[in-house]
């Protein structure tokens, strides 16, 4: 019995230096495998759901290996400039070394304050930058704003005829309109004002005229209201055309309308967003209520992290130049496109290993031309998936 409990300490004590030696060798390698090289900061008002989740999944997984660190700042949802300064200053330490924002209230004066800091966007259109007039175009003369890659098109005459010809092809002739307001998305009320005078122009030799019913509806970042159904000519549509986040805004709301009658269960909607819900994922495509709608890519966040490390480390391209870029989207109509982007895309998955563009081919980008053809690929849209 003494001899078994001897043994038995014995391969205890054998077992103990076993998993001290490897937690030591572990340690070791951890420690000296990667240079920390600082935080990089993150203002934006996306604090949450799917497109926040996603995004940050994906710096995760590209920014560790670099040395890298990401602090999400919150920005004001109504996009202060003093509001969105404070937040930086606030969230600012000094092993700080980028910035990359998702709004441009304040951005002038962030950089004025911290001139050392390299800035690019993510996700928006930096409007104010690039406003003829507006003082914040003075960020362009900086050596250190890098651009931005906007989410969807830079320009909203895009969407417009984009969503125009949705309509003309599913032959909707009933159509009302939403969008986000313009002091926020001025964008979106481009691409309205284009869908409208693509309707006029196609009614001088259409058959069968396009009739817009009222006013853009303009959603005050809340979901519609049920009772607009009952206005006129709002419960008898053929299709909601919403220029803003209409999965979010308008489905919901439709959706229990058709159910309670105040809306006709033929109407359809055309938009952008998204959702992984079940129930939302299966009215999409079909006889489903949603015909068409876009997501963003969310590899588009690499070329934003791309960019940046290599400003900070010294490493940018030599024909390098600061771009407002457009982003690729999965278009979907169809169940079959849903199943697509669900199983085999990281944008409708949040799986990592589903990334369409990994990490060593963008960093093997020798020039930023190949670098902007990479992120402009079909690689990154339904047809890539296939």
């Amino acid at each position: 019995m003494k001899k078994s409990r001897k043994l038995l300490s014995l391969v205890l004590v054998l077992m103990l230096l076993v998993v001290a030696f490897c937690s030591s060798a572990c340690g070791a390698k951890g420690n000296t495998a990667v240079e920390k090289k600082g935080t990089i900061l993150w203002l934006t008002s996306l604090t949450a759901g799917m497109s926040y989740d996603y995004s940050m999944a994906y710096a995760n997984n590209f920014l560790p290996e670099l040395g890298y660190d990401l602090k999400v700042v919150i920005a004001d949802m109504t996009n202060d400039p003093n509001a969105n300064l404070n937040a930086v200053r606030n969230a600012m330490t000094k092993d700080v070394v980028g910035l990359i924002t998702s709004v441009d209230g304040g951005l002038l004066n962030i950089m004025e304050e911290y001139p050392d800091l390299f800035v690019i966007g993510y996700n928006t259109d930096l409007r104010m930058v690039y406003e003829e007039g507006n003082p914040t175009n003075a960020v362009q003369n900086s050596d250190k704003y890098l651009g931005t890659i906007c989410e969807g098109h830079c320009d909203g005459a895009v969407m417009g005829q984009e969503m125009m010809d949705v309509v003309v092809e599913k032959g909707y002739t009933k159509v009302a309109t939403a969008t986000f307001p313009a002091f926020a998305y001025p964008n979106l009320q481009a691409a309205d004002d284009t869908f409208r005078e693509l309707v006029a122009e196609y009614n001088k030799t259409a058959e069968k005229p396009i009739e817009i019913i009222g006013e853009t509806k303009i959603l005050q970042f809340a979901p519609l209201e049920e009772s607009w159904f009952l206005e006129p000519g709002n419960g008898d549509l053929d299709v909601i055309v919403c220029f803003s986040s209409g999965i979010e805004f308008v489905y919901p709301v439709l959706k229990s309308a058709i159910i309670n009658g105040t809306a006709s269960p033929d109407t359809k909607l055309v938009t952008g967003g998204f959702s992984n819900e079940e129930s939302v994922l299966e009215d999409i495509g079909g006889d489903g209520v949603i015909q068409y709608v876009n997501i963003v890519a969310k590899e588009n966040f690499g070329y934003v992290l791309e960019v940046l490390t290599r400003a900070i480390e010294g490493r940018l391209y030599d024909d390098f130049k600061p771009e407002r870029l457009d982003s690729v989207s999965f278009v979907m109509k169809t169940p079959e496109d849903v199943e697509l982007v669900m199983t085999k895309s990281f944008t409708g998955s949040g799986d990592v290993s589903k990334i369409q563009v990994s990490n060593e081919e963008i960093h093997a980008c020798t020039t930023h031309a190949d670098l902007l053809a990479l992120f402009a690929s079909d690689r990154l849209s339904i047809a890539g998936i296939k």
